[in-house]
């Protein structure tokens, strides 16, 4: 009886996630009759050889027109070498793009061909592989509704044996953590971070898994030994799709960093998958902080534009556009006001995560997600009465529609103390350092940006400037709560500890990182301007061409010294 009551909502819920998987079918097929021209489409299908312009943005022609012409595709290739993969799994030519360029690149250095995996039906992305020599290309797919039955029927009785989060977090199926991945889909995609039992959608996020699981295991099963070229490493399909290509012996290279400014690192090994995929190697940190080392710290901060810019407290939204914010705080006596606090106790600024992303985007954490861990925090402070807390809310929680912000959580869990207050959402934080004691965040970019202005910042887990010696990391909860008990006895950070956060910015926003001078900024939602992109990205092409000199002989460098991370060496110098 009990089987018939959980079967009967799984086979009702099949059929809303099927008419799901039709409508947005029908939506594709709508955007395609938006984006090409079907007439021309047609033709080009009966006549392959013909080049035909099937886009209705010109520039998107234009470019992959210029690049097919301009772009060296005859250099020596050796046919025995087995071909490199790169995927585009993100509807968005940014991506695409830069994706292409590296695998390019790569392809140039190895002597070899590549492969393309994208979704069925993109057929953008496979003009633009097309465009940099790229003839065959992969499709993954959801499955005929057959596979959706069978492989519903095969996360029934995996998860009927999960009672809870922890152990769904530990279900490996074949050395592929299928449990994690399904996890931050949901919390990525469901926006309920608050999420304690195991529910009908994982159900059917773990079939979508094992459907893709499946795919990729085709392909890398008999294809080891060779590259893939991936940047996202979290979600569906990123994170089944780099699992599989590490377990069959291949290499990934993924790429960091931002828009035109790249980083790259090489996965080697399955078991290192959860590894920072942007965390300099921690013998190239000490080699630089022992040149800075006996420099004046207030000469290299001020000398810091030449290499990085300090940006301590500067919002990075995931959109081009931001809201301007013209309020600051002008002096300690304004924070004071405003807050309304008549004491001189220290003030300690507790910066929140967005609460649906990134959570299990590190190896290890002290919390199973950015949610527990912000509850957690605010608990234990409300027993502190010592120091003066704000908590600020992540500045990309607008562009996400989740079900819990860090407001709904101050508000649940905050009462009548006055020592917690929410920073206000009309207030720019920049030059907020200035009044504060100390930082908190879980593994935020706070960690590596505080510590340049001597102010310790407390962390909570493995992030891709832990280890380094200029934050507070503690290895279990217990001693986290402990130093949040003590935090207002905390000092500000030596001079020696501010050079090895110099050091580490140092690499990280300069050192590790080439330039990709075709890349033009835009919004990377899907709301960006296509025809100002295309048309800003095509005049790009033309004045750089889409292979860079400089980046192929950084990673040229970087693979055949096997090395994990791509090194600058023309900006390994210290002035």
């Amino acid at each position: 009886m009990i089987f018939f009551f959980k079967i009967i909502p799984l086979f009702v819920k099949f059929f809303i996630e099927e008419l799901k998987i039709y409508r947005v079918r029908l939506v594709n097929f709508f955007v395609f009759f938006q984006e090409v021209n079907f007439f021309k489409f047609i033709f080009q299908k009966l006549i392959p050889r013909q080049n035909i312009n099937i886009f209705k943005i010109d520039d998107i022609n234009n470019f992959i027109n210029y690049n097919s012409k301009t772009l060296d595709k005859n250099f020596t290739k050796n046919p025995l070498k087995k071909k490199i993969f790169v995927e585009s799994f993100i509807n968005h030519p940014v991506y695409t793009i830069q994706n292409c360029i590296i695998a390019y690149t790569t392809s140039r250095i190895l002597k070899t061909e590549c492969c393309g995996i994208i979704r069925k039906g993109d057929i953008r992305s496979k003009k633009i592989f097309e465009s940099f020599g790229i003839k065959e290309t992969i499709y993954i797919n959801q499955g005929n509704i057959f596979s959706r039955i069978c492989n519903l029927f095969i996360a029934f009785k995996l998860l009927n044996k999960i009672k809870d989060i922890d152990s769904l977090l530990k279900l490996n199926i074949k050395k592929i953590e299928v449990g994690r991945a399904i996890y931050e889909q949901y919390l990525r995609f469901k926006k309920n971070p608050e999420i304690k039992n195991i529910v009908l959608d994982f159900y059917f996020l773990l079939s979508k898994a094992l459907i893709l699981n499946n795919q990729f295991k085709k392909i890398f099963i008999n294809n080891n030994n060779t590259y893939l070229i991936q940047a996202e490493t979290q979600y569906f399909p990123y994170s089944l799709c780099k699992q599989n290509a590490l377990k069959y012996s291949n290499k990934m290279i993924s790429r960091g960093g931002e828009i035109g400014n790249i980083s790259l690192k090489i996965f080697k090994e399955l078991k290192n998958s959860r590894e920072s995929r942007t965390r300099p190697p921690k013998e190239l940190v000490e080699l630089v902080y022992k040149k800075f080392k006996n420099k004046n710290l207030k000469k290299l901060l001020n000398n810091s534009p030449k290499f990085f810019n300090l940006n301590v407290g500067m919002e990075i939204h995931q959109t081009i556009i931001k809201k301007k914010k013209n309020n600051l705080f002008k002096s300690k006596n304004d924070v004071k006001k405003y807050f309304g606090w008549n004491n001189d106790k220290p003030i300690i600024l507790i910066l929140a995560h967005e609460l649906s992303e990134g959570n299990l985007s590190h190896s290890w954490n002290l919390f199973r997600n950015n949610l527990s861990w912000l509850e957690e925090t605010i608990k234990k402070i409300k027993k502190i009465k010592n120091v003066n807390w704000i908590i600020k809310a992540h500045p990309s929680e607008h562009i996400y529609n989740n079900k819990v912000k860090t407001p709904d959580i101050y508000n649940k869990l905050v009462d009548d103390e006055l020592n917690i207050k929410l920073f206000p959402s009309s207030h720019n934080i920049q030059e907020f350092d200035k009044f504060i004691s100390a930082v908190v965040t879980s593994f935020g970019t706070a960690g590596h940006e505080y510590p340049l202005k001597s102010i310790p910042t407390i962390v909570c887990g493995e992030t891709n400037y832990s280890g380094f010696g200029f934050t507070i990391e503690p290895k279990n909860k217990k001693e986290y709560f402990s130093i949040l008990t003590r935090i207002h006895k905390i000092k500000k950070l030596n001079k020696q500890s501010v050079k090895r956060c110099f050091a580490f910015n140092y690499l990280y926003k300069y050192v590790c990182l080439e330039r990709i001078p075709l890349s033009y900024e835009t919004d990377i939602s899907m709301k960006f301007e296509k025809k100002l992109f295309w048309k800003k990205t095509y005049r790009l092409l033309q004045k750089n061409g889409a292979f860079y000199r400089p980046l192929y002989k950084s990673l040229k460098y970087q693979i055949e010294n096997d090395n994990p991370y791509l090194i600058n060496l023309k900006r390994l110098k210290i002035n």
